[in-house]
């Protein structure tokens, strides 16, 4: 681990939301309750259409000095919201940078534990997301393990992470933790995904440019379960995560961008590969067919010409 030239001061929190007004206050709500509380909290609201605001000019949060609220006027996606947030941390006199989806909530030792692992400033350490209803030790996405014996495995419980640190191929941004050296030598996310797998992108540069990835086992997330759906091919078991066609879009877009900055050959023989399997599973199992196909299809094309931005609106 490298010396700091200086002590280190405080922990900045960056939340990013759009119309989710119970979750971003179920969120704040596990943060101010932190053992070790972050020194400021930033809440990046993406053009909010709702009564979002209300919290935090009239509302419950509307007198807190830790709070930062900042609203865009326009919605930028998750790449974009976090790509403003942290630059608005980057400008606080804090070295570290905690961040999360507004519909991730902390435990109340999530980031004391975080930093009780002494965690490497080139780094980026994150805490495990777990699902919030069902099985409790149970990830909400797979996660990776790079080097020893579950290399390469698909884990989905926090049982299977073994050690007070796990280095993984990435982690979400849902209690996602570095250091403000570390955004200095890989950049900022990058704006341009919009949504879906941004977070994936980062760490790809944190591992190519830096140290890498590590889980926390012992700090922990809760999150809402993300619906699968599957079927059986033989032996195996094959599943998809549930989405609309637009944010199929995005999300096999941004992957193959990512595969071709970061993967060199394997583009081809493993994320285009997989990309082609995703898609005849979603074919079998997902109603709407055209639209999820037309998804796809758009996805590959932007994907592997690396068109981004937002090229497919929201409803």
């Amino acid at each position: 681990m490298m010396d700091l030239e200086r002590e280190e001061i405080g922990v900045s929190c960056v939340v990013v939301t759009r119309n989710r007004r119970s979750l971003v206050e179920r969120c704040l709500v596990g943060l101010l309750r932190q053992t070790r509380s972050p020194d400021s909290i930033i809440v990046l609201d993406n053009g909010s259409t709702d009564d979002t605001p209300s919290l935090f000019h009239t509302g419950r949060f509307a007198a807190d000095p830790r709070i930062d609220y900042v609203r865009l006027e326009g919605n930028s996606g998750g790449a974009g919201g976090f790509h403003a947030g942290i630059a608005r941390a980057m400008e606080q006199d804090c070295d570290w940078i905690w961040v999360m989806d507004d519909d991730g909530c902390p435990a109340p030792d999530a980031l004391k534990r975080l930093m009780a692992v002494d965690p490497d400033p080139m780094a980026i350490h994150a805490a495990v997301a777990l699902v919030d209803s069902g099985d409790e030790r149970e990830l909400v996405w797979p996660s990776v393990p790079v080097g020893g014996d579950d290399q390469g495995k698909s884990l989905m419980r926090v049982d299977e992470l073994t050690g007070p640190v796990v280095p993984v191929v990435n982690a979400p941004f849902i209690g996602m933790l570095f250091h403000r050296r570390l955004i200095e030598r890989i950049g900022l996310p990058d704006k341009e995904f919009f949504v879906s797998f941004e977070d994936g992108e980062l760490c790809a540069r944190a591992w190519a440019q830096a140290g890498g990835v590590r889980l926390v086992p012992a700090a922990v997330m809760r999150h809402p379960r993300i619906e699968r759906r599957c079927f059986k091919a033989g032996r195996r078991r094959l599943c998809v995560i549930e989405l609309a066609p637009w944010r199929r879009y995005y999300d096999t877009r941004n992957r193959l961008v990512i595969a071709k900055r970061h993967l060199g050959w394997r583009l081809w023989t493993e994320a285009l590969l997989g990309t082609l399997v995703r898609w005849l599973v979603t074919l079998v199992v997902q109603p709407n067919r055209a639209a999820q196909s037309a998804a796809f299809a758009r996805g590959i094309l932007d994907g592997l010409t690396e068109r981004l931005g937002m090229r497919w609106a929201p409803p």
